[in-house]
């Protein structure tokens, strides 16, 4: 009898040391944040935890999550117009076959007035206007491909962290910048109208992929934007900034250093007098400094001359930049 106890006693605490009971892998699952809820196309009301743990529409459980909540959702076709208002992470399971299917919706995806939100690994397409809408601050788009939609991205919050995603085959812009402090790095933006369209100041552009865009770029008249080591590439016009108002003068300045432009129809076309530095241009004769061409500017009709400008230190060699 002691001897039958003494192995239950030891069954016992194996048992707690080890963790050996199974847990269901969709049952609410702490992590180191919060809760993580899970959607999966083929979940109804016979799966186990449905409509506590497990739903079939990724709206429900966004619903159903709190601040620092993870949802997780498996591959599938999802058709759905979401919305986000609380810190949450969403998190697609591959983003070539978790797809959020915006049509017949303004937006597929908006993040409204909320703060550290993660978005990564879903195709999000099909939008009437825009794939996806930012604002609040510190929120990050990641590991997702965004096409064919009006406007791939458009970004009305601060500090916000587009990071390593594809951005292709939307009508208008891939990105674009409605605000302050940027980060928009790693991504390939190709076959767009105008691959990153900047209307604000202060934003970094830094290592991307930007090709087979009407404009690769588009700046208007603003100011200290950051634009380096990226390949920039087989578009119309590499850059192309708009042309002066009142409100958005020519004395505005962005800093454009280290990047490649090859292949472009036209590397530049501008209005302003940025600073280019050590740029490579596959246009450069290889003597003195890179002229950066402008537009016409009417001094006093019927006078007329060119905005200008120079990179001092073009590079003799196309920049290896990785995305990796």
């Amino acid at each position: 009898m002691k001897k039958i106890i003494s192995i239950a006693i030891i069954g016992l605490m194996l048992s707690i040391c080890f963790n050996i009971n199974p847990v269901s892998s969709n049952s609410i699952e702490s992590t180191d944040t919060g809760f993580t809820f899970y959607v999966d196309d083929d979940f109804n009301e016979t799966t186990p935890g449905w409509g506590a743990s497990n739903f079939s529409k990724i709206q429900d459980a966004i619903d159903q999550a709190d601040d620092d909540d993870r949802v997780f959702v498996y591959n599938g076709i999802y058709n759905e117009n979401l919305l986000i208002e609380k810190s949450i992470i969403l998190e697609g399971e591959d983003r070539d076959t978790t797809i959020i299917n915006g049509e017949g919706g303004k937006f597929a995806l908006m993040l409204y007035d909320c703060d550290n939100v993660s978005v990564k690994s879903f195709t999000i397409k099909n939008a009437i206007n825009e794939g996806i809408i930012v604002t609040g601050e510190e929120n990050i788009i990641s590991n997702n491909i965004i096409s064919d939609n009006k406007i791939g991205i458009i970004i009305y919050g601060k500090n916000i962290n587009i990071i390593d995603n594809v951005i292709k085959n939307n009508i208008g812009s891939g990105i674009e910048i409605h605000h302050h402090y940027s980060n928009i790095e790693l991504n390939n933006i190709y076959n767009n109208s105008y691959g990153i369209f900047i209307r604000d100041d202060d934003n970094l552009i830094h290592k991307n992929e930007i090709y087979n865009n009407n404009k690769g770029l588009y700046i208007q008249q603003m100011d200290n934007n950051n634009i380096n080591h990226n390949n920039i590439f087989d578009n119309y016009y590499g850059i192309y900034t708009d042309k002066p108002t009142a409100e958005y003068p020519t004395s505005a300045i962005n800093q454009i250093k280290n990047n490649n432009f090859i292949g472009n129809n036209k590397n530049l076309y501008r209005y302003k007098n940025d600073q280019f530095d050590c740029n490579y241009w596959d246009d450069w004769s290889g003597f003195f400094w890179y002229r950066i061409p402008g537009a016409p500017l009417i001094i006093n009709f019927p006078l007329i001359g060119f905005y200008f400008n120079f990179d001092k230190h073009p590079a003799r060699q196309p920049y290896d930049i990785n995305l990796n």
